[in-house]
């Protein structure tokens, strides 16, 4: 083959493979949730919600992330759907966190993130009140009740009389320690209770003890996510705030 044909050839060969190849890195998050789109649920969930039939919209996408939890946008569709619509910003924030976590290279992941934000915010407001939550003085205020539990916690603890040596242990009855302190926030009116974690203590059972309920352990963690993060494990000694 003549030199100039195979050059002709070459520049028509390559553009082509850099296409393809560029092509197929380039879909990334946006083919990947597309993806997730066309799932036969994932498209019903959204065709209801197109409708305004909001609460069948939730239960499908509910139901196509029992089949598919690894659908991303699925997360993220359900998650607008339940900060917007149904005011639950508990699940809200998990699905938009379980979103960031399954596509964190996604264009849209600051307006994610700015999302959950957000969301945090007005589930605090829930708990502590429009008012409180805006004064800053108020979150410090807060930090410091926590403080003054743990201090007080420790200082119990110093006073204790050691036990001669070769004394018997007594007992230790696990329901005879208090189980919640409260602690008053000086001028506010404002009384903050506090949980101090003991051994074999988990959210779920902690939640139970305060609420009689241990599914509202989520209200416990994100109340507490300055020490806690995104983990649901508690240490023994921590001290933690019990949302009203």
């Amino acid at each position: 083959m003549p030199v100039l044909s195979m050059f002709r050839l070459y520049l028509t060969i390559v553009p082509i493979c850099l296409v393809i190849l560029f092509g197929g890195c380039s879909r990334g998050v946006a083919w990947l949730d597309k993806r997730d789109q066309e799932l036969p649920l994932v498209q019903k969930a959204a065709s209801r919600a197109s409708e305004g039939d909001i609460d069948s919209a939730i239960r499908l996408y509910q139901k196509a992330l029992e089949q598919s939890p690894d659908a991303a946008r699925a997360h993220l569709d359900l998650a607008f759907l339940l900060d917007e619509h149904r005011k639950d910003y508990v699940d809200a924030i998990y699905h938009f966190r379980r979103y960031l976590e399954l596509r964190p290279d996604a264009e849209k992941k600051s307006l994610v993130e700015e999302r959950v934000r957000m969301a945090e915010q007005h589930f605090a407001a829930e708990i502590l009140g429009p008012s409180r939550l805006a004064d800053k003085a108020t979150v410090l205020e807060r930090e410091n009740a926590v403080l003054k539990s743990q201090l007080a916690t420790l200082s119990q603890r110093m006073t204790e009389r050691p036990r001669p040596q070769g004394a018997a242990a007594a007992p230790t009855v696990r329901g005879s320690e208090p189980v919640i302190r409260s602690t008053r926030i000086a001028g506010r009116g404002t009384t903050v209770s506090t949980y101090q974690v003991r051994r074999g203590d988990t959210l779920t059972s902690i939640a139970s003890q305060v609420y009689g309920d241990g599914n509202r352990w989520k209200e416990i963690q994100l109340s507490n996510s300055d020490i806690l993060g995104n983990s649901s494990q508690v240490k023994v000694g921590q001290v933690l705030v019990i949302p009203q």
